[in-house]
């Protein structure tokens, strides 16, 4: 007889006795609601989780704004024109509110009109931008807690799925896409969605029952990621194909019984997600002419490399900051976060080896490695060199996937990472051990992913007030929907003008604005409409040199904009921009609230 712990021992002792003096049907009871407390307490988990990480804008009087890039001010930008435009009665798709006088289709910038429902009831408590803020901390825990229920099909543990959740919900990626304020790639949660559906899709079409339901399902799933992210949807199909094919070729011969299978269910998924897509996809592609840029995603280059899987980002309680040796990008850490960690990498590796039987945990890996394939670009970098090229440079070259960038399938490393980690879990972890056995586990692979700079130090966060001068009599007495143009301009590193529109409620338009459109190629760019002011005052906001300056056909641009007001914000920092707008309206302006203004007739 096997030696057991004396305390161990008395405590099964105890609970064998009790459910013998028990009925079945109280001792079930009793199962059933311990287990429903068990899976209530995991979203709750994480709720506290995503609570602590974004702590620092909920610990201040005034409102801060979550994520410190421009994106995190457009995101605010899209939620308040889509309630905007609902209120009134408008189809929200379209706008010309910060590109007067170029009306652009907003679906090709991930528009968050699902989001906008979701947080439009709290914005009229508690304001737009906490409003913004929570909708982060929910989808936070969302992601995580969608992944810890798809899990729950596949391992024995509720520690196990803890621990998926966990890795999959608050990976230092996410993280990342916090920081960088990039609301609809939190919406993470879409795709452990997309995994439990297709699971049940599966055993219906292996078992002929529920066929119909679940073809509802699935096309209702490809609408919803359509409508959140389109760049999940096309990444995730092009993962899916990968991943799928070799499997595929080796069961070739049972193809066909396969797919006839699959075909009531596909019969019902392929008109269910026409349907509900027909009108966005007709609002995105009747104003561009090329499919090479169909899923409307930006133009940008950037590849995680090798030994970033390893060493600690810049965002990283134990990183080096700033100053990280392997970020040579044209952009900021945020953006090319793929740290894992040697805890996290190493026990995968472990994970796979002794579960390499199954097939969850071959599939797992099978994705984590295209995923890190693809994130990785179009050469293998190691240390900043490019070492070998991969299949990445074979991507940018076909149709709608041209603008992809790289570095985002890193949450598809993620995902795989998760099941095996959860996996690995579940071997471990035993009924009669100590819970604390997976806790234990959890601190050693995450300790090294606490966030330095939003949980210790408050932040890359953005200022969320509106300027003094939005709210003086000089301004409220513009007619409303006059055109201003506000300097700085609203580009890639600053979407301050964005986000004060949105605060001031639309009551003007702006010529100028950093929005996803599509330029006379088919292209696409978030740079504004070319015009004689917009390269100048672009080139100012870039800290570029300016092109040469032609006055005349500035005032062309004012006439027929029909511009009502001029306003540098912050004149002390914008010397140039004050002696353009003066030498534009021949008169000094006139100081209002700190800011610099010039009136005109229109």
């Amino acid at each position: 007889m096997p030696r057991r712990c004396g305390r161990s021992w008395l405590r099964q002792n105890i609970l064998t006795r009790m459910n013998a003096t028990q009925p079945a049907t109280t001792r079930d009871g009793w199962r059933r609601r311990a287990r429903a407390v068990r899976r209530c307490t995991t979203p709750v988990s994480y709720l506290g989780i995503a609570f602590a990480i974004t702590a620092p804008v909920w610990l201040t009087q005034s409102p801060r704004l979550l994520g410190a890039s421009a994106d995190s001010g457009l995101h605010v930008w899209f939620l308040v024109f889509m309630a905007h435009a609902l209120a009134q009665g408008r189809v929200p798709f379209f706008s010309a509110a910060a590109t007067y006088p170029h009306t652009i289709s907003l679906v090709w910038n991930n528009a968050d009109i699902l989001l906008t429902l979701v947080a439009w009831p709290a914005a009229l408590a508690i304001g737009w931008v906490r409003a913004a803020n929570l909708l982060h901390l929910l989808l936070l825990a969302a992601g995580a807690t969608m992944m810890a229920v798809a899990l729950r099909r596949h391992v024995r543990s509720e520690a196990a799925a803890w621990v998926g959740g966990v890795a999959f919900g608050f990976a230092p990626f996410v993280q990342g896409q916090l920081v960088d304020g990039q609301l609809t790639w939190l919406t993470t949660g879409t795709l452990p969605l997309g995994w439990w559906i297709a699971g049940h899709a599966s055993a219906a079409a292996r078992s002929g029952r529920h066929r119909v339901g679940w073809g509802f399902a699935v096309g209702g799933w490809v609408a919803l990621q359509y409508l959140v992210n389109k760049e999940f949807l096309a990444t995730t199909l092009l993962i899916a194909v990968c991943v799928g094919a070799w499997p595929l070729w080796r069961r070739r011969r049972g193809f066909r019984r396969m797919a006839r299978r699959w075909a009531s269910v596909a019969a019902v998924a392929v008109p269910t997600a026409a349907f509900l897509l027909a009108y966005p996809l007709v609002l995105q592609t009747e104003r561009h002419p090329s499919l090479i840029h169909a899923a409307g995603l930006t133009p940008v280059r950037t590849y995680i490399d090798l030994l970033s899987w390893v060493l600690p980002s810049a965002g990283q309680l134990v990183g080096p900051g700033s100053q990280h040796p392997l970020v040579p990008y044209s952009m900021w850490w945020p953006e090319v976060v793929g740290y894992l960690g040697a805890p996290v990498i190493g026990f995968s590796l472990w994970t796979l080896v002794r579960a390499w039987q199954n097939p969850l945990a071959r599939l797992a890996a099978a994705v984590a490695m295209v995923g890190g394939c693809f994130a990785s670009g179009e050469w293998l970098y190691v240390s900043g060199v490019a070492t070998s090229p991969l299949p990445g440079w074979l991507l940018h070259r076909l149709p709608i996937y041209a603008d992809t960038v790289p570095n985002r399938f890193a949450i598809f490393v993620d995902i795989g990472v998760a099941v095996l980690l959860a996996i690995g879990v579940d071997r471990i972890v035993n009924p009669h051990r100590s819970r604390l056995v997976p806790l234990a586990l959890s601190a050693l692979l995450f300790l090294p992913w606490l966030p330095a700079p939003m949980l210790l130090s408050g932040g890359d966060t953005a200022p969320s007030a509106l300027p003094p001068v939005f709210h003086s009599r000089v301004m409220r007495s513009l007619p409303v929907g006059s055109v201003v143009v506000v300097a700085p301009v609203a580009i890639y590193t600053d979407g301050g003008p964005m986000l004060w529109q949105a605060l001031d409620g639309f009551r003007y338009r702006q010529p100028f604005g950093y929005i996803l459109h599509p330029d006379s190629s088919g292209a696409v760019t978030n740079f504004p409409y070319p015009s004689a002011l917009g390269s100048v005052l672009v080139a100012y906001a870039d800290h570029q040199p300016a092109p040469v300056l032609d006055l005349a056909a500035m005032r062309v641009n004012l006439d027929q904009w029909h511009v009502r007001a001029l306003v540098v914000v912050s004149p002390l920092t914008a010397p140039a921009t004050v002696a353009i707008f003066r030498a534009l309206t021949g008169r000094p302006p006139r100081l209002v609230e700190g800011a610099d203004v010039w009136l005109r007739s229109g």
